[in-house]
């Protein structure tokens, strides 16, 4: 009997590929992508590495992301990864045409402007926007942004590889159940 996809979760940041989906999770189903009008991605999210990463915020803009099929026990693991509680809280989204998902939005004590961007992060995002063939218009936004490199070289190797395995699967393809991806 397969396991039961309950939980509707939409990624917006360094999520968005299946295969840094599947490095975290033990069964995440990508079931494609999805736009959320009054949004917009922001880098404000303040890291447990002191580096910024995505957040939302209510915007005149379309927020494009992708929408998977969460376990629960996949949206517990999630929640401890994304520092449910601490950094990010969980919003539930109005979907159109899909109906209510799961994403997580930074708190307010979690937040900060001016943050730099790690080169693997603003990467992760980018590979995933370009994996689920965003508008060429938002991948351009997004690859204008700065970045630095990470100062924790072993961190920035381990990325570097996830990287380099996003950039070799097709655009639109999903990560086969139990895939390995390392």
């Amino acid at each position: 009997m397969g396991k039961m996809h309950t939980v509707l979760y939409f990624a917006y940041g360094s999520n968005l590929h299946p295969l840094r989906m599947a490095e975290r999770l033990a069964d995440p189903r990508l079931l494609g992508t999805a736009s959320l009008p009054g949004w917009t991605r922001v880098f404000d999210k303040r890291g447990r590495d002191g580096s910024g990463k995505c957040s939302i915020v209510q915007a005149d803009d379309m927020l494009h992301g992708a929408l998977y099929a969460l376990t629960p026990a996949d949206k517990a693991r999630l929640d401890v990864i994304e520092g449910r509680g601490t950094g990010y809280d969980t919003l539930e989204v109005e979907m159109p045409g899909v109906g209510t998902a799961s994403t997580y939005v930074a708190r307010a004590d979690a937040r900060a402007s001016g943050l730099a961007i790690f080169d693997w992060y603003l990467g992760l995002v980018v590979a995933g926007a370009h994996h689920l063939r965003f508008p060429a218009a938002c991948i351009a936004r997004l690859r204008a942004l700065p970045s630095v490199p990470d100062p924790d070289h072993e961190r920035a190797a381990v990325h570097a590889r996830l990287l380099a395995a996003c950039a070799t699967m097709p655009p639109l393809a999903r990560v086969p159940p139990s895939a390995p991806t390392q």
